[in-house]
Protein backbone atom coordinates (compact mmCIF):
# COMPACT_ATOMS: atom_id res chain seq x y z
CA UNK A 1 0.00 0.00 0.00
CA UNK A 2 1.12 3.32 -1.24
CA UNK A 3 0.40 5.90 1.56
CA UNK A 4 1.16 9.50 2.66
CA UNK A 5 1.74 11.10 5.84
CA UNK A 6 1.04 14.40 7.39
CA UNK A 7 2.55 15.18 10.45
CA UNK A 8 5.55 12.71 10.72
CA UNK A 9 7.75 14.42 12.89
CA UNK A 10 4.90 14.81 15.90
CA UNK A 11 5.20 11.99 18.39
CA UNK A 12 1.82 10.21 16.77
CA UNK A 13 3.21 10.85 13.41
CA UNK A 14 6.46 8.90 14.13
CA UNK A 15 4.68 5.86 15.19
CA UNK A 16 2.05 5.83 11.80
CA UNK A 17 5.54 5.92 9.85
CA UNK A 18 7.68 3.71 11.82
CA UNK A 19 4.77 0.84 11.88
CA UNK A 20 3.54 1.66 8.22
CA UNK A 21 7.34 0.68 7.32
CA UNK A 22 7.27 -2.10 9.39
CA UNK A 23 4.38 -3.49 7.83
CA UNK A 24 5.81 -3.09 4.04
CA UNK A 25 4.09 0.29 3.08
CA UNK A 26 5.25 2.64 0.85
CA UNK A 27 5.65 5.70 3.16
CA UNK A 28 5.97 8.98 1.72
CA UNK A 29 6.38 11.92 4.10
CA UNK A 30 5.09 15.44 3.78
CA UNK A 31 7.06 17.50 5.13
CA UNK A 32 8.48 20.96 5.45
CA UNK A 33 11.78 20.49 6.90
CA UNK A 34 13.17 16.96 6.12
CA UNK A 35 15.92 17.46 8.43
CA UNK A 36 13.78 16.99 11.66
CA UNK A 37 12.64 13.15 10.39
CA UNK A 38 14.38 10.68 12.11
CA UNK A 39 16.89 8.10 9.74
CA UNK A 40 14.33 5.59 8.97
CA UNK A 41 14.81 3.03 5.71
CA UNK A 42 11.88 3.02 3.56
CA UNK A 43 10.63 6.60 3.73
CA UNK A 44 10.08 8.58 0.69
CA UNK A 45 10.22 12.36 1.47
CA UNK A 46 7.88 14.99 -0.22
CA UNK A 47 9.15 18.98 0.83
CA UNK A 48 5.80 20.40 1.30
CA UNK A 49 3.85 23.39 2.31
CA UNK A 50 1.06 22.10 4.42
CA UNK A 51 -0.99 24.54 3.46
CA UNK A 52 -0.47 24.72 -0.32
CA UNK A 53 -2.79 22.42 -2.47
CA UNK A 54 -0.62 22.89 -5.83
CA UNK A 55 2.69 21.18 -3.52
CA UNK A 56 0.36 18.49 -1.89
CA UNK A 57 -1.24 17.58 -5.00
CA UNK A 58 2.35 16.57 -6.29
CA UNK A 59 3.34 14.45 -2.95
CA UNK A 60 -0.11 12.16 -2.77
CA UNK A 61 0.10 11.25 -6.91
CA UNK A 62 -0.53 7.69 -7.11
CA UNK A 63 -1.27 7.37 -3.63
CA UNK A 64 -3.98 4.93 -2.03
CA UNK A 65 -4.34 7.00 1.05
CA UNK A 66 -3.37 9.91 3.55
CA UNK A 67 -2.65 9.72 6.92
CA UNK A 68 -2.58 13.08 8.85
CA UNK A 69 -1.56 13.47 12.58
CA UNK A 70 -0.96 17.17 11.79
CA UNK A 71 -1.32 19.23 15.27
CA UNK A 72 -0.01 22.53 16.75
CA UNK A 73 0.86 24.22 20.31
CA UNK A 74 -2.19 25.37 22.31
CA UNK A 75 -3.35 28.38 22.76
CA UNK A 76 -5.58 30.56 23.84
CA UNK A 77 -6.26 32.17 21.14
CA UNK A 78 -8.36 31.34 18.53
CA UNK A 79 -7.15 29.45 15.25
CA UNK A 80 -7.69 27.96 11.90
CA UNK A 81 -4.78 25.41 11.72
CA UNK A 82 -6.93 22.28 11.51
CA UNK A 83 -9.80 23.22 9.06
CA UNK A 84 -7.04 25.88 6.75
CA UNK A 85 -4.99 22.58 6.29
CA UNK A 86 -7.81 20.14 5.99
CA UNK A 87 -9.02 22.51 3.24
CA UNK A 88 -5.50 22.30 1.36
CA UNK A 89 -5.67 18.93 1.67
CA UNK A 90 -8.99 17.61 0.10
CA UNK A 91 -8.61 19.51 -2.76
CA UNK A 92 -5.21 18.32 -3.24
CA UNK A 93 -6.71 14.77 -3.19
CA UNK A 94 -9.58 15.33 -5.60
CA UNK A 95 -6.83 16.77 -7.87
CA UNK A 96 -5.00 13.99 -7.90
CA UNK A 97 -8.26 11.44 -7.88
CA UNK A 98 -7.65 10.27 -4.03
CA UNK A 99 -9.89 9.53 -1.79
CA UNK A 100 -9.29 7.75 1.21
CA UNK A 101 -8.03 9.79 4.27
CA UNK A 102 -7.59 9.11 7.53
CA UNK A 103 -7.28 11.61 10.15
CA UNK A 104 -6.63 12.21 13.82
CA UNK A 105 -8.58 14.75 15.87
CA UNK A 106 -9.09 14.17 19.56
CA UNK A 107 -12.28 13.53 22.33
CA UNK A 108 -14.76 15.90 22.88
CA UNK A 109 -13.85 18.25 20.07
CA UNK A 110 -17.97 19.32 20.37
CA UNK A 111 -19.21 19.91 23.98
CA UNK A 112 -22.34 17.88 24.56
CA UNK A 113 -24.14 16.57 27.58
CA UNK A 114 -22.37 13.68 29.59
CA UNK A 115 -18.66 14.55 28.00
CA UNK A 116 -16.23 13.78 30.37
CA UNK A 117 -15.79 16.96 33.06
CA UNK A 118 -12.19 17.61 33.56
CA UNK A 119 -12.60 18.05 29.32
CA UNK A 120 -14.90 20.19 29.64
CA UNK A 121 -14.13 22.41 32.86
CA UNK A 122 -10.31 21.91 32.93
CA UNK A 123 -8.70 21.21 29.66
CA UNK A 124 -11.03 23.17 27.01
CA UNK A 125 -10.82 26.71 28.78
CA UNK A 126 -7.66 26.69 30.29
CA UNK A 127 -5.51 24.93 27.35
CA UNK A 128 -6.29 23.11 24.44
CA UNK A 129 -10.35 24.54 24.00
CA UNK A 130 -8.94 26.87 20.69
CA UNK A 131 -7.37 23.15 19.31
CA UNK A 132 -10.58 21.58 20.11
CA UNK A 133 -12.87 23.79 18.44
CA UNK A 134 -10.25 24.34 14.95
CA UNK A 135 -10.77 20.54 15.01
CA UNK A 136 -14.33 20.57 15.03
CA UNK A 137 -14.31 23.13 12.23
CA UNK A 138 -12.52 20.57 10.23
CA UNK A 139 -14.70 17.55 10.75
CA UNK A 140 -17.57 19.50 9.93
CA UNK A 141 -16.17 20.30 6.71
CA UNK A 142 -15.41 16.66 6.47
CA UNK A 143 -19.10 16.14 7.36
CA UNK A 144 -20.60 18.38 4.67
CA UNK A 145 -18.31 19.57 2.21
CA UNK A 146 -16.60 16.65 1.01
CA UNK A 147 -18.81 13.97 0.24
CA UNK A 148 -16.14 12.27 -2.08
CA UNK A 149 -13.68 11.95 0.75
CA UNK A 150 -13.93 8.42 1.88
CA UNK A 151 -12.28 9.96 5.61
CA UNK A 152 -12.08 8.00 8.82
CA UNK A 153 -11.66 10.30 11.60
CA UNK A 154 -10.10 8.75 14.87
CA UNK A 155 -10.58 11.21 18.44
CA UNK A 156 -8.37 9.08 20.36
CA UNK A 157 -8.28 9.75 24.36
CA UNK A 158 -5.29 11.51 25.92
CA UNK A 159 -1.71 10.56 24.20
CA UNK A 160 0.71 8.87 25.73
CA UNK A 161 4.43 7.57 25.14
CA UNK A 162 3.90 4.30 26.38
CA UNK A 163 4.96 0.90 24.20
CA UNK A 164 1.82 -0.42 22.38
CA UNK A 165 -0.21 -2.04 24.76
CA UNK A 166 -1.52 -5.40 24.46
CA UNK A 167 -4.72 -4.42 25.57
CA UNK A 168 -8.23 -3.94 22.69
CA UNK A 169 -8.93 -0.40 21.33
CA UNK A 170 -12.01 -0.03 21.78
CA UNK A 171 -13.74 2.60 19.19
CA UNK A 172 -17.06 3.76 19.26
CA UNK A 173 -18.90 6.66 16.78
CA UNK A 174 -19.14 9.61 19.01
CA UNK A 175 -16.95 12.35 21.05
CA UNK A 176 -15.32 10.07 23.91
CA UNK A 177 -15.53 6.06 24.17
CA UNK A 178 -16.24 4.09 27.49
CA UNK A 179 -12.53 3.41 28.42
CA UNK A 180 -9.80 4.67 30.24
CA UNK A 181 -8.59 7.79 29.62
CA UNK A 182 -5.08 7.53 28.29
CA UNK A 183 -4.30 6.12 25.28
CA UNK A 184 -0.60 5.26 23.79
CA UNK A 185 0.36 7.03 20.55
CA UNK A 186 1.49 3.87 19.39
CA UNK A 187 -2.18 2.27 19.69
CA UNK A 188 -3.47 5.16 17.89
CA UNK A 189 -0.68 4.49 14.96
CA UNK A 190 -2.16 1.11 15.04
CA UNK A 191 -5.57 1.43 14.58
CA UNK A 192 -5.21 4.08 11.88
CA UNK A 193 -3.54 1.67 10.11
CA UNK A 194 -6.12 -1.02 10.47
CA UNK A 195 -8.55 1.20 9.35
CA UNK A 196 -6.71 1.28 5.88
CA UNK A 197 -7.49 -2.04 5.62
CA UNK A 198 -11.14 -2.09 7.12
CA UNK A 199 -14.46 -0.50 5.68
CA UNK A 200 -16.18 -0.23 9.05
CA UNK A 201 -14.85 2.59 10.04
CA UNK A 202 -15.69 4.67 6.22
CA UNK A 203 -16.81 8.29 6.53
CA UNK A 204 -17.32 7.88 10.27
CA UNK A 205 -15.83 10.08 13.32
CA UNK A 206 -15.04 7.53 15.92
CA UNK A 207 -13.55 8.04 19.48
CA UNK A 208 -11.06 5.83 21.07
CA UNK A 209 -9.36 4.24 24.40
CA UNK A 210 -8.30 1.29 25.72
CA UNK A 211 -10.42 -1.13 27.27
CA UNK A 212 -10.26 -0.57 30.90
Amino acid sequence: MKIAVLGATGPSGLQVIEQAVQRGFEVTVCIRNPQKLPNLNGLQIAKVDIMNADELETAFQGKDAVISCLGTTPSLRKMTFYETSMQAIVEAMRRAKLTRLIVMTAWCTVSQPGNPKFIEYFLKPFIIGRNLDSMARMEDFLFNKAADINYTIVRPSGLTKEPLAEKIVIAVEGQFAPTGSRTPRANVAKFMLDCLQTNQYDRKAVAIGLEA
